[in-house]
């Protein structure tokens, strides 16, 4: 006998949500108009507070960044990222065995699938903290360029 109810992926749709303290924007699960939890901690800057708090940017309003997310659900876009990137490293892959024919068209395509995906992975998984690494990854490469070009 079962005491809960177990909800499947697609009982659940997605909003976008603006923190109060610093407006940064993240996605939010919600389960018949309300929040799955009941708190949320902002991925940028950390602010925890009710989700009543937080407030939804109307559809309208949303890019269509945001709105994919919302439409196609966290779970959903993740496995599109994956696919996308195994795209571009396929296609990458046969370029550098120097297969005629693979058109340059091709690999901006897949690229720009990337670029689209990474902005959704940057919108659920928290802008500024991929900002912070990516400053950090840029500083590591220049010294690893300075490194090289000493020698």
């Amino acid at each position: 006998m079962t005491l809960f109810k177990k909800e499947n992926e697609d009982d659940y749709h997605y909003e976008i949500i603006i923190c109060p303290k610093c407006k940064n924007k993240q996605v939010a699960k919600v389960l018949d108009k309300k929040y799955v939890s009941k708190w949320h901690k902002c991925n940028c800057c950390e602010y925890h507070t009710l989700a009543s708090e937080w407030k939804e940017i109307k559809t309208q309003s949303q890019t269509t960044i945001e709105q994919a997310v919302v439409t196609f659900g966290i779970a959903s876009q993740i496995e599109v990222c994956i696919e996308e990137c195994l795209e571009l490293a396929l296609i990458l892959q046969q370029f550098k065995r120097k297969d005629k024919t693979i058109e340059p068209h091709a690999i901006h395509t897949e690229i720009a699938d990337v670029f689209i995906m990474l902005d959704q992975m940057q919108l659920i998984f928290g802008e500024e903290n991929i900002k912070n690494q990516l400053f950090l990854k840029k500083e590591r490469l220049q010294i690893n360029i300075n490194q090289q070009n000493k020698q």
